[in-house]
């Protein structure tokens, strides 16, 4: 499961993203304005037809499903997230952001508490992809976080725990430093607002 729907402005006119055979993907980047007043910035990839009459300041419905890949054309190998929009359209709709995930945990979940106290999470969350074809089997990798009573949940899980969370999609800029040079840079990840552990039999 890998459903997400959006709601937002273009942000600048799209551009080509890459090119599979005869199909050709455009990519721009999405705004999604938080309840605290604040932006998210996603990166959305699409079809060139859905994106072909997109102009910066529409406000649009993107429906799809959240992507990871890592880039490995970068000087460090850094992994990449966008959303892999199924669907576009003219919206007047109040901003959106939502996701729908079931994945397994990589790893156990990272615990502590920021310097206010409050706890936090970081979980890697494995999602399959779903194809028709049954000899086809790829996974994206979604950085997750939780807080609170969700956190500590999330915390005590062993690796490959099955797990259904929603939330939104949200980015932060931060700072990292390569060879001793500052670089700002762009995180991406869930912010989980319910997550619950599947049992076995639940589990297709």
């Amino acid at each position: 499961m890998n459903d997400c729907k959006l709601c937002g402005k273009v942000e600048a006119l799209p551009i080509l993203s890459h090119q599979h055979h005869d199909h050709v993907f455009d990519t721009f980047p999405l705004s999604v304005e938080r309840l605290s007043g604040t932006y998210d910035f996603i990166r959305v990839i699409a079809p060139h037809d859905l994106c072909s009459t997109l102009q910066p300041g529409d406000t649009v419905a993107v429906t799809g499903e959240l992507r990871s890949y890592n880039d490995r054309e970068a000087v460090h190998n850094r992994l990449k997230i966008s959303i892999w929009a199924r669907e576009i359209l003219p919206s007047e709709d109040e901003p959106d952001n939502f996701i729908h995930l079931i994945g397994s945990l990589c790893k156990p979940a990272v615990y502590r508490r920021t310097p206010f106290g409050r706890e936090i999470a970081d979980l890697m969350l494995c999602v399959e992809r779903e194809y028709s074809a049954a000899h086809v089997h790829r996974c994206d990798y979604i950085p997750c976080i939780a807080w609170g009573s969700v956190a500590r949940r999330m915390a005590v899980l062993p690796s490959r725990s099955m797990i259904e969370l929603c939330g939104r999609i949200q980015s932060r800029r931060y700072i990292k430093v390569i060879d001793g040079k500052p670089e700002e840079r762009t995180a991406y990840e869930v912010s989980i607002a319910t997550a619950e552990v599947m049992e076995e039999e639940n589990v297709l």
